[in-house]
């Protein structure tokens, strides 16, 4: 790794987060300080109509790493994510919402499958709370969790298959899944989750899905309007796979590396040591040259089951005994 590159980026978008910002800065340089990671932390903001980046320059001032980019408004969550992420320089970099609503220690549970020396080697890793391990301490009421759900098998039957949650705002990436997905995002809005994950299996990432805790925050802005543009988004992101918009030809995810246990693998026996084990063939009585091996027919014509010993013998061999025989039964 790079002197001059972080070993984390976290990145937080932020649109008119000016009052719950300031905690979620705490709570992340909180957890920096006790894990002693070289990180940078990113605020990039969506054109914020409020003091959202007035209090976050407030806060880079006693915390290192941090700063703030301003992202063109208008666009959506997805937009300022990409541009973030692609602003990030660390060898792994998550996204994380400013709510805080997954706790910030719980990427002590993403980073032991994180490709890099000496942890994981999935290229992806996200939150999941739709997993048993999950905690949700503070759940949605109403009718989003069936929504939820029944967006999430539609997501499942169209564009992925076996991922339980997409729309957790806690993800993480290596630096080289990274610039290649966020690179190739066209969803500005709340589906750009799910182009996200599909652009990493499309390129080859493995994906890892991992139960956090976490807490739902009453003050969400995630209305019912977004529900209805996810679906938008995923027919559309569908119909770009299918048509090979984004220019990219599919990828097997490489392999996982699995721990083999060593097999115990028997040395070849020599020329020498085979022949000893071999039992030695059956003697055959030749009518024409007494007793010999019945390998030495071997050459001559295959054996052949349920024949008595003379119908093995050559042809000529077989003439010859039943000549012989015939003399024996006419000799008074």
């Amino acid at each position: 790794m790079s002197a001059s590159r972080p070993f984390l980026s976290i990145v937080i978008p932020a649109y008119n987060e000016e009052r719950r910002i300031g905690q979620t800065l705490l709570a992340v340089e909180k957890y920096l300080s006790e894990s002693q990671y070289s990180a940078e932390v990113i605020v990039a903001d969506g054109g914020s109509n409020d003091n959202t980046v007035r209090v976050v320059e407030g806060y880079a001032k006693h915390i290192d790493g941090l700063s703030v980019i301003s992202v063109r408004g208008g666009f959506g969550k997805g937009f300022v994510v990409r541009n973030g992420m692609l602003a990030a320089t660390g060898e792994l970099r998550l996204f994380t919402d400013a709510d805080n609503a997954t706790p910030i220690e719980e990427l002590e549970k993403l980073l032991p499958f994180a490709r890099s020396p000496g942890r994981g080697d999935d290229d992806v890793v996200i939150a999941s709370i739709a997993l048993s391990e999950s905690k949700i301490e503070r759940p949605e009421s109403g009718i989003r969790p069936l929504a939820g759900k029944l967006a999430n098998l539609l997501i499942q039957m169209t564009v992925l298959p076996g991922i339980w949650d997409t729309q957790r705002g806690f993800k993480l990436f290596t630096a080289e899944a990274a610039e290649r997905i966020f690179s190739l995002g066209r969803i500005d809005r709340w589906g750009f989750d799910i182009e996200v994950l599909a652009l990493a299996r499309r390129l080859g990432f493995s994906t890892r899905e991992v139960p956090v805790r976490w807490i739902h925050d009453p003050d969400s802005k995630v209305t019912g309007s977004a529900y209805l543009n996810t679906l938008w988004d995923l027919a559309r992101v569908r119909w770009w796979l299918s048509a090979n918009a984004y220019d990219v030809r599919p990828v097997p995810a490489a392999p996982r590396l699995e721990r083999l246990e060593p097999r115990r693998i028997e040395p070849a026996p020599t020329r020498s040591a085979a022949s000893a084990m071999r039992p030695a063939p059956p003697l055959l009585e030749s009518p024409s040259v007494g007793p010999v091996a019945a390998s030495a027919y071997a050459s001559e014509e295959p054996h052949t089951p349920g024949l008595r010993t003379e119908e093995r013998l050559p042809r000529a061999r077989r003439l010859r005994t039943r000549v012989q025989r015939s003399r024996r039964r006419h000799t008074f």
